[in-house]
């Protein structure tokens, strides 16, 4: 009789571990893309919120200077001398008068300031020039011109309306935006893949 042949040794396949998909490049582009839009939307909100704090800001000095005028004491001083001062930026840059007066306040002490003389311009052709000037009656040292220039406020609380305008229609859009690219909250009805680890 021959010699039986052995049978030959099988074993087991090794168990692949499948690729989970997040972690897979593909999908780690795809999530860096579906970011973009969220980032852009965001700096556009930060733009928006400057555009908006802005003229708040700005129109909120103005409601306490305007609140100064009506509140202060009001008093003629002695313009003492006139300078030219030069504000605003490189590009809009304009030039001013500032007063430099003496003021008495209701208990008779002097006090000196400085301000914008603004509409009442630089007094001509008179031996004692004066300006109207409103100060603190809580704090006589003080004090303010009290006639600014109506016309530059005017234009500059318009403008500043016209920031606000454009910073809240671009903070609408850019909610709008989030709101669109934010992905849908998966329902408990979804299908879940789960991948078993072999041990």
């Amino acid at each position: 009789m021959g010699t039986p042949l052995s049978k030959p040794e099988t074993h087991p396949p090794i168990p692949q571990r499948p690729e989970v998909g997040p972690c897979t490049p593909g999908r780690q582009d795809e999530a860096m893309l579906d970011a973009v839009p969220v980032v852009v939307a965001t700096v556009f909100v930060l733009i928006a919120i400057a555009f908006v704090a802005l003229p708040v800001v700005v129109i909120g000095g103005i409601w306490r200077t305007r609140a100064r005028l009506r509140t202060w004491t009001p008093t003629t001083a002695r313009l003492l001398r006139v300078s030219q001062s030069t504000r605003g930026s490189r590009d809009s840059r304009h030039s001013v008068l500032v007063g430099h007066y003496e003021y008495r306040d209701h208990m008779g002490a002097t006090h000196q300031g400085s301000g914008d003389l603004g509409d009442q311009g630089m007094p001509v052709g008179t031996a004692d020039p004066t300006v109207q000037v409103v100060y603190d009656p809580m704090d006589p040292e003080r004090s303010m011109v009290a006639s600014p220039a109506t016309g530059a406020v005017g234009c500059l609380v318009a403008t500043l309306v016209v920031f606000g305008l454009v910073g809240l229609m671009i903070l609408g859009g850019a909610v709008v935006a989030l709101t669109m690219d934010s992905p849908a909250p998966s329902s408990p009805s979804d299908p879940v893949t789960e991948w078993q680890v072999p041990r």
